[in-house]
């Protein structure tokens, strides 16, 4: 570092319009002894009150770091994090889109914690050359720590000591876990209502009443629990998360159900890590519903649902220190309501909570009666604040994030290209080397000639077919041998399209492939159908390693189209992509700052911004129907 650089980092900060106590952490922060250029360190002391947050020492920061804990300890989201657990540093998302992870101390024997935050770049931040909602999320106001106006390098962070601290006109809120909810978590973590060993919470509530957020910081919490006495094992057993919200899933894209295995804590929204390989977790069983909500097909949802639980019963077998966590829908009126009884009764959770004090008072006497011996406890809710981002536009990032997820590159988890600049994976749907036995369509079903219109640009489920039966209906599966051997049945009938002959499963009584003998591996986006050489060119983030060892198993692959939302984001990438360059451009030319955040030009882009929506929506209309072409070179399954 430089003798320059130095002394701006040991300069003394600007106190005049800092309360006492964001004065003194700005000092201790610009005087860190060694601080590195794009690299903070924070030493926090419990001497004297918090005249900010009360006695409890905090730190909040903006944008995405990696952290770790050089003496003491601390807490962030619930986990409890310590020089040992963060040897190697935990990566910490915050973006504006949600509230803001707060660092926590908590008192040591000298009543100091060391924590140090480094650079993180994930690679996520250029999907805002994409779409504007991954635009202004972070730090983009920030400059690299030594303060240099022209360099080209930008801190990933930015340590805030009040809400005027971040960007303009963005609504900053912190993460907050009411006294009732701190309490529970204790009660849950001490063992208070476990039967038999076996824990077991079940977390429903309205919508948007803080159940992600509280399965999140329970989640943590149980992850970093020092383990049992009598513990051979110094690494956590780990937790089990049955996730049932197929509109605001944890670990995968909207529409899917799934059991996984947890083992390290999640400090990070939902789009940080869209599926279980980059949420570093590992999937148990997962089905599609094809839908955000279980109204589509409440029939569907409680097969999978049921599905999931058998195979949650066959693993604690070989993991019963695991606790399991279950994540419900927000859907609590009418057919929701009896859902989470039928759920409640086939789960047979340890506690059940709600999230809400509030009632609806018929809905929590209902839960009450039918959870009877067990604890059936009502919590606070979230507090509601304006956010920046609506849950169907956290749906469309969280969908999108998956499918630029990087198959090819360990060093950056994102591919920031258009998706029309992808090479696909084509796949024969028939003759010799078929990679697909069929299309299904859940819901409504087009005629066999309108199958290729219905399917092509949209999302479908890539669902793998452990046994036939989950092709026949309930009256076919139960016709046996004396002997105890299916007979000779047929699957569902196979309909070809007079387009180009795609195969089309017609569903029987059921509608939807059998839960008990299929199971989802993720999604996939029809690019475009080639009648001439029947393939299906397809975009996936599905990892090559699982779709190799399926060709290996010989098992079949058949892609569910249901009533996921149309992926009008893909359509609009390189639209948006050229439109930022030419804005950057001009901005070059006159002078500017090339920055996606605030500018002296915020009316001229806004008015931009607005005649760019339009042109997408024109291109959306026009461009909709029509087939992608193949750009590069595709590849088959393997």
């Amino acid at each position: 570092m430089s003798s320059n650089k130095r002394r701006k980092l040991n300069a003394e900060p600007e106190t005049k319009s800092l309360s006492a106590f964001a004065a003194r952490q700005q000092r201790k922060l610009a005087t860190a002894a060694g601080a590195a250029v794009g690299a903070a360190e924070a030493v926090l002391e419990g001497h004297g009150p918090d005249e900010l947050n009360g006695a409890a020492l905090r730190v909040v920061v903006l944008g995405e770091y990696r952290l770790a804990v050089r003496k003491g300890r601390a807490t962030l989201l619930g986990a409890t994090l310590s020089p040992e657990s963060t040897r190697l540093g935990v990566d910490v998302y915050a973006p504006s889109s949600h509230s803001l992870p707060v660092i926590r101390y908590l008192e040591s024997e000298d009543n100091e914690v060391v924590i140090s935050l480094g650079q993180l770049k994930s690679g996520l931040r250029p999907l805002k050359k994409l779409s504007p909602l991954f635009s202004r999320l972070w730090n983009e106001s920030a400059t690299v720590l030594d303060g240099d106006v022209g360099s080209d390098e930008r801190n990933s962070f930015q340590i805030l000591f009040s809400t005027a601290d971040g960007p303009r006109k963005i609504p900053l809120h912190k993460v907050y876990s009411p006294p009732e909810w701190n309490e529970t978590f204790a009660a849950v973590s001490s063992g208070k209502w476990n039967r038999e060993s076996i824990s077991s919470t079940m977390i429903c509530g309205p919508k948007s009443s803080g159940k992600s957020t509280f399965a999140k910081l329970l989640v943590n919490r149980l992850l970093t629990l020092p383990p049992p006495p009598k513990s051979r094992s110094k690494r956590p057993a780990g937790v089990l998360l049955l996730d049932l919200d197929p509109g605001q899933p944890e670990y995968s894209p909207p529409g899917q159900l799934s059991l996984v295995h947890l083992l390290k804590p999640n400090f990070g929204p939902p789009y940080t890590h869209p599926d279980a390989d980059s949420g570093g977790c590992t999937v148990i069983r997962a089905h599609s519903v094809c839908a955000i909500s279980p109204s589509a097909d409440s029939d569907h949802y409680m097969a999978c649902v049921s599905d999931l639980l058998n195979h949650y019963r066959h693993y604690i077998t070989s993991h019963a220190e695991c606790s399991l966590i279950i994540n419900t829908p927000g859907w609590i009126l009418g057919t929701g309501l009896e859902l989470l009884i039928e759920l409640i009764k086939k789960a047979k959770p340890t506690v059940v909570i709600y999230m809400s004090t509030e009632g609806p008072v018929d809905v929590v006497k209902s839960l009450r009666e039918e959870a009877r011996q067990t604890p059936a406890i009502e919590l606070p809710s979230q507090i509601s604040e304006y956010t920046t981002r609506t849950a169907a536009q956290l749906r469309i990032m969280q969908t999108m994030s998956y499918f630029h997820l990087n198959r090819m590159d360990t060093t950056a988890p994102w591919n920031w290209s258009p998706l029309t600049s992808m090479p696909p994976w084509m796949v024969k749907y028939s003759g010799p080397g078929s990679g697909i036995l069929g299309v299904m369509c859940i819901g409504e079903q087009p005629a066999p000639q309108f199958l290729h219109d219905a399917i092509n640009g949209s999302v479908v489920a890539v669902v793998v077919i452990d046994d036939e039966l989950a092709l026949r209906s309930p009256q076919e599966g139960e016709a046996e041998n004396g002997d105890g051997l299916s007979s000779d049945i047929s699957p569902m009938v196979t309909a070809n399209t007079a387009n180009g002959h795609l195969p089309y499963l017609e569903p029987g009584p059921n509608g939807y492939p059998d839960p008990k003998h299929s199971h989802s591996i993720g999604f996939a986006l029809v690019r475009g159908i080639s009648t001439t050489s029947n393939s299906l060119q397809l975009l996936t983030a599905i990892p090559h390693k699982t779709i190799r060892e399926l060709a290996i198993s010989e098992k079949s692959i058949v892609l569910v189209s249901g009533k996921l939302e149309t992926p009008g984001w893909a359509y609009t990438e390189e639209l948006h992509q050229k439109a930022v360059v030419a804005l950057n451009r001009r901005k070059k030319e006159i002078g500017g700052l090339v920055d996606d955040g605030e500018s002296d030009e915020e009316r001229k882009r806004e008015r931009e911004k607005r005649e760019e929506e339009e042109r997408v929506r024109r291109v959306e209309e026009e461009e909709g129907e029509k087939k992608k072409g193949i750009l590069g070179l595709g590849m088959g399954w393997l």
